[in-house]
């Protein structure tokens, strides 16, 4: 990396002044990176806004130092953490550091001054120290035994030697031992364990100090301090003159055009990339020469959306892949696909939202003929007697209201304080982001393994005996571009039971073993574990991986044996209840945490768990998320994934809400019976259960029953469902311990009795428990009282209508519209979402989110009218099916790109072509997302009656600013009779020919940005 020779003078000159710095975090990064030591007086403090901003800088820290060869040391203290011993040590002993923080640390109370250097353990070659006392003061200290001291904190003991690797030094030390004398100190290097240099003295400083007094941090500031403040906006230095870099977005032609003047311009040209070989081709091809151009290739990845800079002064340029290839082309779509999910389905009746006009009551669908074309709408009623008549091509407009029961209805028109509504909340919004933005920065601020690809991962997935449904395959490459990154992943695996969430976490446990480190699954109960164990067992059975399980299957003696060897290392995966929470439990290198169904662990265990977590990726797997998790999820706070796909040969469960009756309890087990098939009866009362059994024996003499639940005695519950998955058993009498996890695919009988007292998810949870093979599963939700209370029977009833595969989404949805939305986002936001639903308010701070991460407001996807002379719609010979129907238009006119139009054109229908209507629309729907990538904002067709009196139509395109000539022009080549005026372009209909719509297509593709 070139010296920024200028640049560092001005910094050496500036040290001792307070800098206000422009508001990039990889500016800042680069300049603290480049400060030398030797001018420095004091310590620097940088002072970040918050934690968004102190993580950004973390990242681009990382990138900086690696090209340079300044030895400063930057020590990162995050919000509200107590700061790193080292760095109050460093600041101790006047060391000259840069300490980055955020703005409230600055008066912080910290561990007082005396403390700490009482606390520090000062060792000489020749003291008079036994090897064992030491390694007590150690632990006392907060070390952590290990069998090498390969990470700072550790501690490892060998004959005579101790290995230890204390937060002040930047490798571990090694001292030897001979008859109570401390006799050598060496530092060694933790990869080849080779000796480096050897020390006359060491200071251990400890990983924690034991106190309950505080006190201020100027304590320890007695030298002269430099504080870096950054401030809201660029500014313009009169020193440094730093500037923003230019941007090419993707426009390769300009890219290869501007760079050589570019390099005229700078004496250096530095390229940051992630795409180092695609951008080497890209200059290869325009024979652009390289002399003084620089392409650095990066392994970790820059912060959020970060734009290069330029140093005139220094004349040198530095470029990142932002500003080359372009923000939008490098965002993630993850989230994008979690809005097409979070569609509530539509019926008649339901309160909807109007992206323009707001809050109206969705009343019916009609039909009308408009120049000789039948049209089909959707009817909105607004306050009084106003309708509005959506065209079904514009259904991503609407979107099902969900808040409180009744919300109040808009009017229509320019009376309507639906934009400022809207407008104020979107202001609103900003609070939150950032408050959910903070939570984010703190993960990003950890650093955890970065996992590299190994050729028996490919073996594995050979080896899966099903074909991967095309969600999982998603699902699969999402996860693993998360472990090759070198902070914590947090992802949401969100997938109905039986659809394939088991085998996502099982090649990402394997991705962690063949990277040298040890994977956790977490589980809820000790038979999800077991039944875990077994499928990881099996699937893993051909590679050099131990698989252990930990929970109250296993005894006292067995369990000791497990931590031992977790411990040392021998244990690869292990797999559990929350045992493995528990405090003796420790790890050799943990690298990947899998928590099976989060919302069953209870508020201790997610504390527990938080610190588990913190530096290791983590996945949790999950069929319903509980409304936190999803507000999460859908926020990106959290990663989602999402796998709606369900195995081949699935069959819906037939689902029945009854009032309790022994007939028909009789019926449904005796049929399941005659068919060779098994059952659970679920009654979740353990001190009646028993009595419940032998109720269930006299009503039916043949059946083989056995009772399963939380309080037997762990070899008594193995025993039982042992029998039962060997068949012995028919009819397993059981509490909710079921829940999770039994795989079965013989048990196709469910049934509930009391099912109101139990709430959505579990209710859905347990359905998942039949139907995992090809045969026809039925569940039997059954209730004592006269008629189903209001609340469970609205539970009831949605999970009677949430019966089509991979709808444990939407019914998280339904659980969410039940409960209340404004309960997950807290009481400040209850009212804001209220106002105008949770659908358009998740939308907005999803906004505001990217806003902020990107420092630009992105330009919103325009909305496009189109009025075309053709029949459009789905028919109802097509889709009988209303609600389908509706659910239909949603998901067509939500679709984004036209990879995703062509994926369902080319879909199984069961008919040799889709009907004219649905084709049109399809049609349509490709016309709109051509023009959304233009400035076109509608696309009409004028019609009148010639003489003879026949309908003859002129096609217009209509452009929100005036026509780009240069295009225009290309369009004439093609096709002279257009005609331009202003911002529009027209010709008649008879010009285009018989494949017109094609003609349009390829016309609008000329004007695309």
């Amino acid at each position: 990396m070139p010296n920024f020779n200028q640049l560092q003078a001005a910094l050496i000159k500036n040290l001792s002044k307070k800098q206000a710095l422009p508001n990039n975090p990889f500016v800042n990064a680069c300049l603290l990176s480049l400060i030398p030591p030797q001018n420095l007086l004091g310590p620097i403090f940088y002072l970040a806004q918050d934690s968004l901003e102190l993580t950004r800088l973390s990242s681009a820290y990382r990138i900086w130092s690696k090209f340079n060869g300044q030895k400063l040391a930057c020590q990162f203290w995050a919000e509200e953490a107590d700061p790193p011993l080292n760095l109050l040590y460093q600041l101790a002993r006047k060391r000259k550091q840069i300490i980055a923080t955020v703005r409230a640390n600055i008066n912080a109370k910290v561990v007082p001054l005396d403390l700490l250097m009482a606390a520090v353990i000062k060792l000489r070659i020749g003291q008079s120290l036994k090897r064992d006392d030491l390694i007590k003061r150690l632990i006392l200290d907060g070390f952590s035994f290990n069998t090498s001291a390969n990470q700072p904190g550790l501690l490892a003991k060998r004959g005579s030697l101790v290995d230890l690797w204390p937060n002040n030094y930047h490798q571990p030390l090694r001292l030897e031992f001979d008859s109570g004398s401390l006799t050598d100190i060496h530092t060694f290097n933790p990869t080849t364990n080779k000796i480096n240099r050897q020390l006359t003295r060491a200071e251990v400083v400890p990983q924690a100090v034991a106190t309950a007094v505080k006190a201020p941090l100027a304590h320890y500031l007695n030298d002269p301090v430099s504080l870096m403040a950054s401030d809201s906006s660029l500014v313009d230095y009169a020193d440094w003159h730093i500037y923003e870099s230019p941007k090419f977005a993707g426009q390769w032609q300009r890219f290869a055009e501007e760079l050589p003047k570019l390099q005229k311009k700078y004496q250096r040209v530095i390229c940051l990339s992630q795409k180092k070989d695609a951008l080497s081709a890209l200059l290869a091809e325009h024979k652009i020469p390289t002399a003084n151009l620089f392409i650095y290739p990066l392994t970790s990845q820059l912060p959020e959306v970060t734009y290069g800079f330029s140093l005139p002064d220094d004349q040198t340029l530095v470029l990142t892949d932002y500003d080359i290839f372009g923000w939008q082309s490098l965002k993630k779509t993850a989230k994008r696909k979690i809005n097409k999910t979070f569609i509530a389905s539509l019926k008649i009746g339901d309160y909807v939202v109007h992206a323009d006009h707001g809050i109206a009551k969705f009343t019916s669908m009609t039909k009308a003929v408009v120049d000789e074309i039948e049209r089909e709408y959707f009817v909105l009623s607004y306050a009084g007697t106003d309708k509005l008549y959506l065209p079904v091509d514009q259904a991503d407009k609407i979107d099902k209201y969900i808040g409180v029961g009744k919300p109040k209805i808009h009017t229509l028109g320019r009376s309507s304080a639906w934009p400022q509504l809207v407008k104020k909340i979107k202001e609103d919004t900003i609070k939150t982001a950032k408050e959910l933005l903070n939570l984010y920065a703190q993960r990003q601020l950890a650093h955890s393994p970065s996992f590299q690809d190994f050729a028996e991962e490919r073996e594995l997935a050979h080896d899966f005996p099903f074909q991967e449904t095309a969600d999982q395959l998603t699902a699969l490459t999402e996860v693993m571009a998360d472990l090759k990154k070198d902070s914590p992943t947090d992802r949401l695996i969100c997938g109905d039971v039986g659809f394939g969430k088991t085998e996502v976490a099982i090649r990402a446990a394997f991705k962690a073993v063949l990277n040298g480190y040890q994977a956790v699954i977490l589980c809820p109960t000790t038979i999800l574990a077991q039944q875990h164990h077994d499928t990881f067992t099996e699937r893993l059975k051909n590679f050099p991986v131990n698989v252990a399980a930990l929970s109250r299957f296993q005894n006292a003696e067995e369990q000791s044996a497990i931590l031992t060897k977790l411990l040392g290392g021998q244990i690869d995966i292990v797999i559990g209840t929350h045992r493995l929470l528990s405090k003796d439990i420790s790890f050799k290198n943990l690298g990947l945490l899998i928590i099976d169904e989060e919302q069953r662990f209870g508020v201790q265990h997610k504390e527990q768990l938080k610190k588990l977590k913190s530096g290791v990726h983590t996945l949790t797997l999950t069929a319903t998320p509980i409304p936190r998790t999803l507000h999460f999820s859908l926020s990106g706070v959290r990663d989602i994934s999402v796998i709606e796909t369900s195995p081949a040969g699935r069959l819906p469960i037939k689902t029945e809400v009854q009032p309790f009756s022994e007939q028909l309890v009789k019926n449904a087990l005796i049929a399941e019976f005659l068919r060779g098939g098994q059952a659970y009866y679920l009654y979740n009362d353990v001190q009646t259960i028993s009595l419940k059994a032998e109720e269930l024996l006299r009503l039916l003499p043949q059946a083989k029953i056995g009772i399963a639940h939380g309080q037997l005695p762990e070899s008594r519950l193995a025993q039982v469902m042992h029998d039962f998955d060997l068949k012995k058993i028919n009819l397993l009498v059981c509490s909710t311990i079921i829940e999770n996890g039994l795989d079965l695919p013989n048990v196709n009988t469910l049934i509930v009795e009391n099912s109101p007292k139990l709430g959505l998810a579990q209710l859905y949870q347990l359905r998942g428990r039949v139907g995992r093979g090809a045969r026809q599963a039925y569940a039997y939700f059954l209730y004592h009282s006269a008629k189903l209370p209001g609340l469970a029977g609205q539970r009831l009833r949605a999970l009677k209508d949430a019966t089509e595969l991979g709808s444990g989404f939407q019914l998280a949805m339904r659980d969410l519209e039940l409960r209340g939305a404004g309960n997950i986002l807290g009481k400040k936001q209850h009212g804001k979402v209220s106002a105008i639903g949770l659908s358009l308010y998740q939308r907005l701070l999803e906004q505001t989110v990217e806003e902020i991460k990107t420092g630009t407001r992105p330009e919103p996807i325009s909305h496009v009218s189109i009025d075309l002379p053709i029949a459009i719609g789905i028919p109802i010979s097509f889709e009988p099916d209303e609600r389908k129907r509706l659910a239909l238009y949603q998901k067509l006119s939500r679709l984004d790109s036209a990879a995703e139009l062509k994926q369902f054109i080319e879909r199984p229908t069961g008919s040799a072509k889709l009907p004219d209507q649905l084709a049109n629309l399809l049609e349509v729907l490709e016309l709109k997302l051509l023009a959304q990538q233009t400035d076109i904002i509608a696309i009409d067709a004028v019609n009148h009656r010639e003489p003879d009196g026949r309908l003859k139509s002129k096609i217009s395109l209509t452009f929100k600013k005036d026509l780009d000539y240069q295009k225009v022009s290309q369009l004439l080549a093609r096709e002279p009779y257009w005609q331009d005026a202003s911002n529009k372009l027209k010709i008649d209909l008879s010009r285009l020919g018989v494949n017109w719509l094609n003609q349009l297509k390829q016309a609008i593709m000329i004007f695309q940005k």
